[in-house]
């Protein structure tokens, strides 16, 4: 995840693709709002016009407990519809050295 200001985040995937997205935060939730595609060369992020083609991504997040939280992630597209969904619940561990 890389902070691009103004609420802003991109998440960086493999091959350099980048999803960028607005954030919020209300009622121990987190909101990630879609904001477009980018490609990560040489440390720029270049926006690319994918949304038509891969579809309209929106997250949530919210936190359960100390350790645990909710998430929901969908992908929909403007022709097809809902193309892709995942929620769940998950722990997170201490990470030993």
């Amino acid at each position: 995840m890389i902070p691009t200001g103004d609420n802003k985040v991109t998440e960086a995937m493999k091959m350099g693709l980048c999803w960028q997205s607005k954030f919020s935060w209300a009622n121990n939730k987190v909101t990630l709002s879609h904001n477009g595609f980018s490609i990560k060369l040489f440390g720029r992020l270049i926006p690319l016009p994918l949304t038509w083609l891969i579809g309209h991504i929106h997250a949530e997040e919210e936190a359960v407990s100390e350790t645990r939280f909710k998430m929901f992630v969908e992908i929909n597209h403007w022709l097809l519809g809902k193309i892709y969904e995942y929620r769940g619940e998950f722990e997170m561990e201490p990470i030993s050295d």
